[in-house]
């Protein structure tokens, strides 16, 4: 006969398993990378400039890393929501005086005032 469980006991076992998981996430990706790689993913990319036509978009000096959470939260520098800019976001950093780029507390590099990513979140008033 199987023993019927409670909810509470359903919740926990859930609960202990949810911890499992991301545990063993955090343990895997700790594991996976030597010194060696370390060290790649810290050392900045050459990447050539951009055409002039967006100064913003030139991640000369990023890590791979940075670059990949570029990539990994879609950031463009022309938004397709026109509601939707860097400018208008909560996690926009205004470009300092005689620079046209601004920043992004989620992202590093330069950030296209009219750019874009999947982070996007209303700036409160």
């Amino acid at each position: 006969m199987i023993k019927e469980i409670t909810r509470k006991e359903f919740l926990q076992k859930l609960a202990v398993l949810g911890f499992a998981v991301v545990g063993a996430g955090v343990t895997l990706a700790s594991c996976g990378g030597g010194k060696e790689e370390a060290q790649v993913a810290a050392t900045p990319t050459k990447k050539a400039k951009p055409a002039a036509a967006d100064p913003c978009a030139d991640t000369t000096g990023l890590t791979d890393a940075e670059l990949n959470m570029r990539q990994t939260l879609q950031y463009v520098t022309k938004t397709p929501e026109p509601e939707k800019l860097c400018d208008n976001c909560k996690f926009w950093t205004p470009p300092e005086a005689g620079t046209e780029c601004g920043g992004c507390q989620l992202i590093k590099g330069p950030i296209n005032a009219k750019g874009y990513c999947t982070s996007w979140f209303t700036k409160e008033a």
